[in-house]
């Protein structure tokens, strides 16, 4: 995947949390009305509905944060944030083996 397309699929997963947040809201709120209202029996049954929708939002967000922390070229990937470090620490003048030019390394 391109990291456009990595960027784009945390941003909605993203809005999918916060769908499943306001609709575990809305369960519960009308719930707690009248637990009948989302095919409960008790307002424990209500709690637990609404849990549920919220852990079922935190597990997308979750597994996509994780997948694109795995994607080499992701907007997270952990190979990108060594790099840039690497990058800022030569810039300021780290003597790095990753800093040598690459004229200065002996050939196979």
């Amino acid at each position: 995947m391109t990291p456009e397309q990595l960027s784009s699929l945390l941003g909605w997963s993203q809005v999918a949390f916060f769908i499943a947040l306001i609709v575990g809201a809305i369960v519960l709120l009308a719930g707690m009305v009248r637990p009948a209202t989302v095919g409960a029996h008790s307002r424990g049954g209500v709690l637990l509905r609404s849990l549920g929708v919220w852990l079922f939002g935190a597990a997308i967000l979750l597994g996509v944060i994780g997948f694109t922390h795995s994607q080499p070229n992701g907007p997270h990937s952990v190979t990108g944030y060594i790099e840039s470090y690497v990058k800022d620490e030569c810039a300021k003048g780290a003597d790095l083996p990753s800093c040598k030019d690459a004229t200065t390394k002996p050939a196979n």
